[in-house]
């Protein structure tokens, strides 16, 4: 999924994501790791982890990369349905402008 925001802050985006998966599912939804990083360009990022559970009470696990620039963060996500997390190599393929 992708989702837009207007945020300077990537961390603050991340966390608002995590409380929109919140609302999305049946309203359990944590952040379990998150660490600051920056996309090759040297824009700000946090990449982050996070489980939930959607309104059919199937558990998922979501892996996301926020970037934010010029006032606006982009969230960029996997889900998984109750099962490992998807590929690492996925996020190396990410481009921000």
């Amino acid at each position: 999924s992708i989702s837009v925001s207007q945020s300077e802050d990537p961390e603050q985006a991340a966390w608002s994501y995590v409380q929109s998966l919140k609302r999305a599912g049946n309203g359990t939804a944590k952040m379990l790791r998150q660490s600051k990083s920056k996309l090759p360009d040297g824009t700000p990022a946090v990449e982050f982890l996070a489980t939930w559970v959607t309104k059919q009470n199937a558990e998922q696990t979501t892996q996301a990369l926020t970037a934010s620039k010029d006032g606006h963060s982009v969230t960029v996500a996997t889900h998984t349905w109750e099962v490992g997390l998807p590929a690492k190599h996925f996020f190396l393929s990410l481009k921000f402008e």
